[in-house]
């Protein structure tokens, strides 16, 4: 090869010497498209947001059709466990999986189709009366501390509770009307709506709802 042709080699350098410089910093390019996919996935069209909210709006139904449902004590049936106002949820799933017992504080719905919430006393095949104010079940007095001191329970004659019912009653007894009632009499099973199982408002009141 003829290098006569050629430039000297310090000039070849010199015109070669930056170069470099012109080209992007390397990965620049996959940088910018994953930027710009990034952007692309950040902005949620309506149709996704309404998406969203049909999901979320099946969830709460579903729940609370299935699961749990919102309630409020309207009454004074139940004081001093749950006071007029309390906000309280329900299981609806309790009674799918086991079997009511008694101290549960349930929610059912009457004939009328009045939902109401009391707690029960008697299970079925128990033999059920009050006597001198005090609760007898099955021949022996009822131990019953979620009673106020002050309460007294209404003499009635013995009841036997048959299969597939329960006997319910408030725990503030001179103002509820209950099992003892002719209007409401034993609850049948497939009117139980769920179990009481905590109170969410107010918050001077929130904690779980005890069965004892």
């Amino acid at each position: 090869m003829d290098n006569r042709s050629l430039p000297p080699r310090s000039e070849r350098l010199r015109s070669n010497r930056g170069k470099t410089d012109s080209f992007p910093p390397r990965g620049s390019g996959r940088n910018e498209r994953r930027s710009k996919r990034n952007r692309e996935e950040s902005q949620n069209s309506p149709k996704d947001w309404l998406i969203a909210i049909g999901v979320a709006l099946l969830l709460a139904v579903l729940i609370r059709t299935f699961l749990a449902e919102p309630t409020s004590v309207s009454g004074r049936s139940m004081i001093q466990t749950l006071q007029p106002g309390d906000k309280v949820m329900i299981n609806k799933v309790a009674y799918k999986l086991g079997d009511p017992e008694r101290g549960d504080i349930i929610v059912f719905e009457t004939k009328e189709g009045k939902d109401l919430i009391k707690r029960i006393i008697g299970l079925p095949g128990d033999k059920i009366q009050a006597k001198d104010g005090k609760v007898i079940l099955n021949g022996k007095p009822l131990t019953e501390p979620y009673l106020d001191k002050e309460v007294v329970t209404e003499d009635f004659p013995e009841t036997e509770v048959p299969t597939g019912k329960y006997f319910v009653m408030g725990d503030n007894r001179p103002e509820s009307a209950d099992s003892r009632s002719e209007l409401i009499g034993l609850i049948d099973q497939d009117e139980l709506i769920g179990k009481a199982s905590f109170v969410y408002w107010p918050f001077s009141n929130i904690g779980s709802v005890s069965s004892k």
